[in-house]
């Protein structure tokens, strides 16, 4: 249907549809792992969007959030600061919101653990402002992992995420749960809880698995975070088992940062 849209808004003249059916498809293709085609469908959709600073902003952000999940970082990263330019000097809140969220995850990804933090605590602030609780359990699952990246512990941590994966099955949204509940496992294993934490990257699997239109990059982050876990509870066989299902969600959704990751787990002699 999106495709239809599109080549009805090419053909008829109408640009601004036809960039935001192109969007829309980069959006879906990227969400599943289909990169080259995301890729493809977001040149299309900036070709069609002219000076339209909003519809711009969207397009910058989908790109950053594919080229992110496809390894690309400081491409990624760049495409996000674009997406905040564009949404800022248009005033519209909400591209600014998900380019800041979305672009949270891209800093987390870099390394960047304050610019992190700094972008998703605007992105919870502009939430609560705007009252966009339908979006607020994505940045708030990050800021936990961003804190811990910087080594700030936080008593009410464990609370607020309790809190935001309530809101979230509240809401009915599957990827959001998942992401509260990877969130609350890396608080385990952060406390030293193995099992807890076990038990929560279980959980998130689960739920980020029980859509068809699961969010790839979440996926490959929980099976990593998974086999990690298992490293570090000494249970070699399983966690290459896990390297060896991660290789399959790698590569199957272009997540080529985790390629060698999960290759040198495999071939590991321990």
């Amino acid at each position: 249907m999106l495709r239809h849209a599109a080549d009805i808004a090419a053909e008829v003249g109408s640009s601004q549809i036809a960039a935001m059916a192109f969007r829309e498809l980069g959006y879906v293709e990227a969400l599943a792992g289909r990169r080259p085609s995301s890729a493809k469908y977001l040149r299309e959709a900036q070709d069609f969007a002219k000076n339209d600073d909003a519809t711009l902003a969207s397009i910058h952000a989908v790109t950053g959030f594919n080229l992110v999940d496809w390894g690309d970082l400081q491409a990624g990263l760049s495409h996000f600061e674009q997406a905040l330019a564009y949404a800022r000097s248009c005033g519209n809140r909400r591209r600014e919101i998900w380019a800041l969220g979305i672009g949270g995850w891209g800093q987390l990804h870099a390394g960047n653990p304050d610019a992190a933090k700094d972008w998703l605590s605007q992105c919870q602030n502009l939430c609560n402002e705007t009252a966009w609780i339908a979006f607020l359990p994505w940045p708030q699952a990050l800021l936990a992992e961003a804190n811990l990246a910087l080594g700030q512990k936080d008593n009410s941590a464990q609370i607020s995420l309790e809190e935001s994966l309530a809101l979230s099955r509240q809401l009915g949204d599957p990827c959001w749960e998942a992401a509260n509940g990877r969130a609350l496992a890396l608080l385990q294993i952060d406390a030293g809880d193995l099992t807890k934490a076990e038990r929560w990257l279980s959980h998130a699997r689960a739920t980020c698995g029980s859509v068809t239109d699961l969010y790839a990059g979440l996926m490959v982050e929980i099976v990593a975070d998974q086999m990690r876990l298992q490293q570090k509870m000494g249970n070699s066989d399983r966690a290459k088992a896990l390297a060896r299902e991660l290789l399959s969600h790698a590569a199957r959704t272009h997540a080529d940062a985790h390629l060698e990751i999960a290759m040198a787990v495999v071939n590991s002699r321990r």
